[in-house]
């Protein structure tokens, strides 16, 4: 089955069982492939993945594009936030929770800038 099979599959699952109301669904993709002049390298086409939070249903929020710079490290922050749990202390990265549950008039951008690195 294709992803997007999958994870229609998963999504159907969850509204059949009425559990969709209360799940965080959250899909990443990775970098695939390093390609040259593209994903083996550090510019955009090299460093942006695919990253889809849903909320759940009975949140009624509307979908939307968050275009704003976000960083692995920030996901668990995050996440940790959007469920209202404590973020630990030791754990890096920045919550982007509140501009994601706010209106898109009062977004601020959490992070001017995002590092990236190559390990090999």
């Amino acid at each position: 089955a294709t992803a997007d099979e999958a994870v229609g599959r998963l999504l159907d699952t969850l509204a059949d069982t009425g559990l969709d109301a209360s799940t965080w669904v959250v899909f990443v993709t990775d970098h695939g492939p390093a390609f040259p002049r593209a994903k083996s390298t550090l510019y955009d086409a090299g460093t942006g993945i695919a990253l889809i939070i849903r909320p759940p249903t009975r949140r009624a929020m509307a979908p939307r594009v968050y275009d704003e710079l976000f960083s692995g490290v920030d996901l668990v922050p995050t996440l940790l936030d959007l469920l209202r749990l404590e973020v630990p202390a030791d754990v890096e990265g920045v919550s982007h929770a509140p501009a994601l549950l706010a209106p898109d008039t009062e977004n601020a951008a959490v992070r001017d800038h995002v590092y990236t690195a190559k390990t090999y």
